[in-house]
């Protein structure tokens, strides 16, 4: 039996990978079903003797993070394309029915409505094989993007899930003022990963992602902080430089409205290939935890009931939130109300009225 293929299949059994995701990765890859039985065989023989299934990574810098998702960006470019494209159809048809007013308010609403909905999903099934790509990619062989679409069919409800489940949660966090909401942030960040790696599912995600969080907050949150302050002054940049060349194009003519067109399909590739490189950052952050705390077969339920309250506090956000504005708006109405002041000689006249009105009877 090859000794590198079982190492392999160790590494991956070690990191949390499931029968079914290696199976499905080595039948992909030519071997029989037999062979993948044996070969899963005595790699479980193998981990159980082995006391160190998987050598330790350490946590590399922000710089070196930062370069290895635009490496990765640039490696699968077809991607990034192909993230921007279901936004940018629906930002552009909007732009373009404006513009032309040929169209009635309630159908442009209804058509902008309908392409935003495809948008919505055709980006959760681009999305999900991104993280497929981004968890097969070794740095040396391509990974088939069309082989991660199929893989991703049937997961995109999964980590759609998942999704949810961080949002609520951090929500639920922010509601007890900033601070726990951004701890809750970083302790669910790498739910998906987990997902897509190691094959949990909804709650027990964001428990594992908490486990290998745990002891190296402050250190996730500096690289997270640097790799934030990039992008930043990136799309700083961007904007100070799109709106020099808006101000040169002026907001008439043919030009204006190809300018426009070209600022809606450079922000989404700015957006898709950003994307790229946030996903390549945080799977290798994951690497680097999960080496150091390789997968259990059952995730510790402790601080569970804690998620689940504070997932169900989260879905009051949104109501929270959109009450807080509408509060703020009528309040802001009613002081913009007008009220009728008496000048000073009115004041008099009135006054005089009054005084003689009293004398007289």
């Amino acid at each position: 039996m090859n000794p590198e293929l079982i190492a392999a299949v160790r590494e991956r059994i070690a990191l949390g990978h499931t029968d079914e995701m290696i199976k499905e990765e080595l039948i992909q890859t030519g071997y029989t079903a037999d062979v993948v039985e044996a070969v899963l065989t005595e790699a479980y023989t193998a981990t159980v003797a082995s006391v160190v299934p998987v050598d330790k990574r350490e946590l590399v810098g922000a710089g070196e993070l930062f370069q290895l998702g635009w490496s990765f960006a640039q490696k699968y470019a077809v991607l990034g394309i192909l993230l921007a494209i279901p936004f940018s159809i629906v930002e552009i048809s909007r732009h373009l029915a404006l513009i032309s007013g040929s169209l009635e308010t309630s159908r442009m609403l209804s058509m902008v409505g309908v392409l935003t909905i495809i948008a919505f999903v055709t980006q959760l099934f681009l999305v999900t094989t991104t993280f497929r790509v981004v968890a097969e990619d070794n740095g040396s062989q391509k990974v088939l993007v069309a082989a991660a679409w199929q893989w991703a069919k049937g997961r995109v409800l999964g980590l759609f899930w998942i999704s949810l489940l961080t949002v609520f949660v951090v929500w639920g966090g922010l509601l007890l003022f900033i601070i726990p909401g951004l701890i809750m942030l970083l302790s669910v960040y790498f739910a998906q990963y987990v997902y897509v790696v190691e094959g949990q599912t909804g709650m027990n995600a964001l428990l594992r992602s908490r486990e290998l969080v745990k002891g190296q907050w402050w250190v996730i949150a500096r690289r997270l902080s640097v790799i934030g302050f990039i992008f930043f002054a990136i799309m700083l940049g961007v904007g100070i430089l799109a709106g020099i060349v808006t101000s040169l194009v002026g907001e008439t003519g043919l030009e204006s409205v190809l300018w426009s067109v070209v600022l809606v399909l450079g922000e989404q590739l700015l957006s898709g290939f950003m994307t790229l490189i946030l996903l390549k950052i945080g799977m290798e952050l994951y690497r680097s935890l999960a080496s150091g705390k390789p997968a259990t077969v059952a995730i510790s339920g402790a601080g569970k009931g804690t998620y689940v309250a504070l997932g169900l506090l989260g879905l009051l956000f949104p109501i929270i939130i959109l009450g807080y504005f509408s509060t703020i708006a009528s309040l802001s109405s009613f002081g913009t109300e007008t009220v009728d002041f008496l000048s000073d000689e009115e004041a008099k006249v009135r006054a005089i009225k009054l005084r003689n009105i009293a004398d007289f009877e």
